[in-house]
């Protein structure tokens, strides 16, 4: 399909190019969804967006078995007006373990 603009001249219709995907492994594609996600959130609210790394960091205790899990409960949450940051920190909190005093 073939645009003209108002000078008569051809006119390319521009699309949204999305980058290609950097990740190695299965592990770091679903990390790249909570990172897109997350930092969606926050750059909608105005705050600084985190770096690949923090999320790297603060899933590195999850198995990547159960990333797809956390993933879907977190987009279950986003579906039901709530934003996927908050059910991501929300469900990611790591609770200490009570110690027993010797």
């Amino acid at each position: 399909m073939q645009i003209l603009n108002k000078q008569g001249q051809l006119e390319i219709p521009s699309f949204e190019v999305r980058e290609r995907s950097k990740a190695r492994n299965e592990r770091e594609e679903i990390i790249e969804y909570f990172f897109a996600s997350v930092n969606g959130d926050r750059v909608k609210s105005g705050r600084k967006s985190f770096p690949f790394a923090f999320f790297v960091r603060h899933l590195q205790h999850v198995p990547t078995a159960d990333l797809y899990p956390f993933w879907k409960s977190c987009h279950e949450y986003e579906i039901k007006g709530n934003q996927f940051s908050k059910g991501y920190f929300g469900m990611l909190k790591v609770r200490p373990v009570n110690k027993v005093n010797k």
